[in-house]
């Protein structure tokens, strides 16, 4: 039996949130090259496929809401040349994100969108959680070393 969908989320928006999910996908990957710390590279990892599950929950869900498969964009460039700019920058995006997801999950009447966004939530929040805990440590260690010097 065909579930009808009473989600208010307009196509365009769940569009700019998939390219914002390929965007993290590639920072994720580029954080990965920048990365020579075992611990951090195995949690970039993890949060990198993560992300890739998130991805395709964003892109079956619109299937579902819109009978049409998403006509994926190529991803930009991004900024990240260093760590520390890396891992501020991917933080900032997650947060931003996160503001969207709240958004759709207190506002959005179908389940399905509702369940979705609030896994991604969830998930992404822990993300930034262990983000902002590697750069407090990278912070931490950088700042002993200036003092040794």
């Amino acid at each position: 039996m065909n579930q009808i969908h009473q989600s208010t989320i307009p196509p365009g928006m769940l569009m700019r949130i998939i390219e914002g999910k390929q965007t993290l996908i590639s920072n994720y990957g580029k954080l990965l090259h920048l990365l020579s710390n075992r611990q951090d590279v195995e949690m970039i990892s993890r949060i990198h496929m993560n992300e890739a599950e998130h991805l395709k929950m964003l892109i079956a869900l619109y299937v579902k809401l819109f009978c049409d498969q998403p006509t994926l964009s190529g991803v930009g460039d991004s900024q990240i040349y260093s760590y520390f700019s890396g891992i501020k920058d991917i933080i900032t995006s997650e947060l931003n994100m996160s503001v969207s997801y709240s958004s759709i999950i207190f506002s959005d009447s179908d389940a399905d969108v509702r369940h979705v966004f609030a896994q991604v939530l969830t998930d992404d929040i822990r993300h930034t959680t262990r983000l902002n805990f590697m750069y407090t440590q990278s912070i931490e260690m950088r700042m002993a070393q200036l003092i040794q010097e």
